[in-house]
């Protein structure tokens, strides 16, 4: 590994969303190459809290990327959950004499 003055500053963006299929759940990354940007970057955002996402999506994206194969068993169980409540949200509606959901 090159020391950080002889590595190109690369800052690198990405996220669960694609991989995953979370798009709705706002959460992201930033890889940094090299410790001066970083440092740079974390003095403008620390003094907002820019970097603290909400608790629900920090959990989710490590849930996704640290648990490698098992991330799909997660993944699998989140779209059954996401199911359920969708098939709920439709018997409510029906029984409330609602049009009912999109497919």
């Amino acid at each position: 590994q090159l020391p950080d003055a002889e590595r190109p500053a690369v800052v690198t963006l990405t996220g669960p969303s694609k991989a995953f299929n979370v798009a709705g759940l706002h959460a992201s990354l930033l890889v940094f190459s090299r410790e001066l940007e970083r440092a740079a970057y974390l003095a403008r955002v620390e003094p907002y809290h820019g970097t603290f996402g909400n608790a629900f999506a920090t959990v989710a994206m490590r849930a996704a990327y640290e648990q490698g194969s098992g991330a799909e068993d997660w993944l699998v169980g989140v779209c059954a959950y996401v199911r359920a409540n969708l098939a709920h949200a439709a018997r409510e509606l029906g029984r409330a004499g609602e049009p009912g959901l999109f497919k």
